[in-house]
């Protein structure tokens, strides 16, 4: 994989697993892992690829509040690094907390956009309408 040797790359996942928190479920099939740690190990896959940029497509969609906090903060933990994220997501409060930018759409279109301040001041109705739900 990426021209690692089979050592290289086993290193580098237990580094990511520990990372990410799921070193003890290493072992574990996807089938006996909860859905935070699904999502957890998804996470790991994409950064094994060493990626420049990562999509997450509603990361906390179904999760309970407590995983949804785990994710929220791997989150926050890899915009330390170089990786541009992008997260698409409904819930407010897991933007509120990941984003430095923000692009507010409805029907394919944007409506607002802005830095992380626009949470508090948004500039259009659509968007504090949304907020307010």
């Amino acid at each position: 994989m990426l021209g690692l040797s089979k050592d290289q790359a086993l290193a580098r996942a237990e580094k990511l697993l520990e990372r990410l928190r799921l070193k003890p479920y290493s072992d574990r099939y996807p089938l006996h892992l909860s859905g935070g740690q699904q999502q957890r190990v998804a996470i790991a896959r994409a950064l094994m690829m060493e990626p420049q940029v990562l999509l997450f497509d509603e990361p906390t969609a179904a999760l309970d509040p407590e995983i949804t906090a785990q994710i929220v903060s791997i989150i926050r933990e890899l915009a330390e690094t170089k990786i541009t994220q992008v997260i698409v997501t409904h819930e407010v409060e897991v933007a509120r907390k990941t984003a430095s930018r923000v692009i507010y759409m409805e029907n394919g279109h944007i409506v607002e956009q802005g830095d992380a301040s626009c949470f508090a001041n948004p500039q259009t109705d659509a968007f504090k309408n949304y907020l307010s739900h």
